[in-house]
């Protein structure tokens, strides 16, 4: 009886072992997902060049850059809520309308399109000429069907994290 109940604690003991490795490796595992999720963002659309970029918390945003930004937008695919653009007209600039063209300190950045490539219409930005305020920037990219700050409007600077491209 001795012997018999020895060697199930063993057994227990050797269970009790690998289902505490398990959850060691589970809990490393759940951990590492985390960090990922928040520290690298996925681009899955062509507006702006790569797939993979790590979030650079420690830098601050500033124009040119490539950022990410939190945005609901019913116009956006269910579950989208944050957008991946440049940062192409800043704080303190001119921001002017033409038509369809948008220029930053006079220089073209991008144009809008009334349709998109469907045909459904599209609002443009009633922006016509003035100052970027401060706090904002105009986010945008080279994409003729990009969805950006040519539809939007401007993008609130807090709401902004600068991206460094991985692949």
């Amino acid at each position: 009886m001795i012997s018999f109940l020895w060697h199930n604690s063993i057994k227990v003991l050797k269970d009790w072992r690998r289902a505490c490795l398990i959850l060691a490796i589970a809990i490393l595992w759940f951990d590492f997902v985390g960090n990922v999720s928040s520290n690298y963002a996925f681009n899955m659309t062509e507006s702006v060049p790569g797939k993979l970029f790590k979030m650079r918390h420690d830098l601050i945003v500033s124009k040119h850059d490539v950022v990410i930004f939190r945005w609901d937008d019913p116009a956006l695919p269910v579950g989208v809520n944050h957008m991946t653009k440049h940062v192409l007209c800043w704080s303190g600039d001119t921001l002017r309308r033409d038509g369809l063209a948008f220029y930053c300190n006079d220089k073209l950045i991008t144009t809008a399109k009334t349709n998109t490539k469907t045909g459904d219409p599209l609002s443009i930005f009633g922006w016509t000429k003035g100052s970027v305020p401060k706090g904002f920037f105009f986010a945008g990219t080279n994409h003729p069907d990009g969805y950006d700050s040519r539809y939007y409007g401007l993008v609130p600077l807090k709401s902004a994290t600068v991206l460094e491209k991985v692949l």
